[in-house]
């Protein structure tokens, strides 16, 4: 049986990403034992999907609250470290999966691979303490800017970066029949007392509101007196079962004369909850990462300092119309996935309908303005190759031109422009790898370069591509508006 081990990340919308990795893993090894190591005290929501097989923490900020404190010795996190990482250990992971890019995860990762036998995709450190990536994908993923760019999925990229196939189009979380017959009651009671209100606003009470603090309990009173004067919303208090925050809901009704529902409910019914509601308004992490992975509208508390129904309908809007991506955008995210691909595509279908779209004019002004910057990238890396073995006479002067063109490609990898994904990949190698070693250096530039002038060419031809598409399609829009077209030109037209 295989046995595959994720690296969980701090960040909550991060790790439902990796969920859908953990999935589609499963899906494509419906056999294998799936493990979840996480590194932060902060709840998450693996032990509700079914495909995870084990469940591993190493509280990293446990273990070093008390390092260089008085009365306690660094040892004893030392010794608690190593007796969390030797129960990991013991499970003898086929493969390591790790997308976190700080430094306790990066060193834990290093450890377990140092296996032979233990296969490991992501991001990790080498024998030199250089920053490894096993593709160029998880290279990209450590470029997070890079991302925001090329408007590719953080998940899709996992999947490329991982090897597997992206078979993974939602989270589905764990539920209970019992808990659904449940709501299902509840709801209906609710429906029915309050026939002409239109949405549901449920409204958690979380841990940290629970507290003395007038003020805080005033201002969730005055919340939900707000949102009740409006006729189409009905709010309802959610808690856990039998805990303080039921008490402090009940206390909150008090003020609004027991009008409002409380639903108690644990975590394995809060999918169910969010399914049933229209909007969540919140300031609990966990609850806010099942609403998104349940694909639910959701506020957080902090939001609604002003005008609550404005703020409320506005998401109920808004999100319910999710606006697609302007055509220039779509062209970019084509050729960033085929970049990525290393596609060379002759039929480039998806790409010919996106340019119909798009004005002719438009498209050769965004194309002229990427192929400057593609001639500009291409002549420094040219001048830089022939410079990675300076003549000796005139060593010193070559040398500082080299790092000027060095600092040109580092200043317009901050460009808006396609070229961005190259250049941060090939910024990221450098700054992560360089060594005291001349001779190891001049290697590792070389190479890169060379990768850097690949990239450029594969680009170079997209665009070429791009423009000749744009040019047959014009000429194609003129001709149809020509009504003198006889039939031997439409013959041609047709050809084309």
């Amino acid at each position: 049986m295989k046995k595959i081990l994720f690296f969980l990340p701090k960040d909550l919308h991060e790790q439902l990403d990796i969920f859908k990795l953990i999935i589609s893993t499963k899906q494509e090894f419906p056999t294998s034992h799936l493990g979840v190591l996480n590194f932060w005290d902060t709840e998450n929501i693996s032990h509700l999907i079914n495909q995870i097989d084990s469940h591993h923490c190493i509280n990293q900020k446990e273990l070093t609250k008390n390092i260089n404190k008085r009365f306690y010795s660094n040892r004893l996190s030392l010794e608690s470290l190593k007796e969390s990482v030797s129960i990991i250990e013991q499970h003898d992971w086929d493969t390591i999966y790790n997308f976190n890019t700080d430094s306790f995860s990066l060193n834990i990762a290093s450890y377990l691979v140092q296996n032979k036998n233990t296969k490991f995709k992501g991001v990790n450190k080498d024998s030199n303490n250089n920053i490894s990536f096993s593709n160029r994908c998880s290279l990209l993923l450590y470029c997070s800017e890079t991302i925001k760019g090329t408007f590719l999925k953080r998940s899709l990229l996992l999947h490329k970066a991982a090897g597997i196939q992206n078979s993974a189009t939602s989270i589905s979380l764990v539920n209970n029949s019992k808990h659904l017959q449940k709501l299902k009651n509840t709801f209906n009671i609710i429906s029915n007392n309050s026939p002409h209100k239109k949405y549901v606003i449920g409204l958690k009470i979380s841990n940290h509101l629970l507290t003395n603090n007038v003020s805080r309990s005033d201002r969730l009173i005055n919340i939900v007196k707000e949102i009740d004067k409006n006729s189409a919303y009905d709010i309802v208090l959610l808690t856990k079962t039998n805990s303080l925050q039921t008490k402090y809901a009940k206390k909150i009704n008090s003020f609004l004369k027991n009008k409002k529902t409380i639903l108690e409910t644990d975590d394995i019914a809060t999918s169910s909850v969010l399914n049933s509601i229209d909007c969540l308004i919140t300031s609990d992490p966990l609850t806010i990462q099942m609403s998104v992975a349940c694909n639910r509208n959701y506020i957080q508390l902090k939001e609604l300092d002003g005008n609550c129904i404005n703020v409320i309908n506005k998401v109920l809007i808004e999100k319910n119309n999710l606006k697609s991506l302007k055509p220039i955008d779509e062209i970019k995210r084509y050729i960033s996935k085929s970049l990525i691909d290393n596609s060379k595509k002759s039929d480039h279908r998806e790409l010919k309908e996106i340019i119909k779209s798009i004005s002719f004019h438009d498209l050769k002004s965004w194309t002229t303005k990427e192929h400057h910057f593609i001639e500009s990238v291409s002549k420094i890396i040219l001048t830089s190759l022939r410079l990675t073995h300076p003549n000796n006479k005139r060593k010193n002067e070559q040398n500082k031109i080299f790092v000027e063109n060095l600092q040109l490609l580092y200043s317009l990898s901050k460009k808006d422009s396609i070229i961005k994904i190259p250049l941060l990949c090939f910024k990221n190698i450098i700054e992560n790898n360089l060594l005291n070693n001349i001779e190891q250096n001049t290697k590792l530039l070389t190479k890169s370069l060379y990768l850097l002038k690949k990239d450029m060419s594969f680009l170079m031809a997209m665009f070429l591509q791009i423009q000749n598409m744009a040019i047959k399609h014009n000429v194609r829009s003129k001709q149809l508006k020509n009504r003198t077209l006889n039939p031997i030109a439409m013959e041609q037209l047709s050809i084309l």
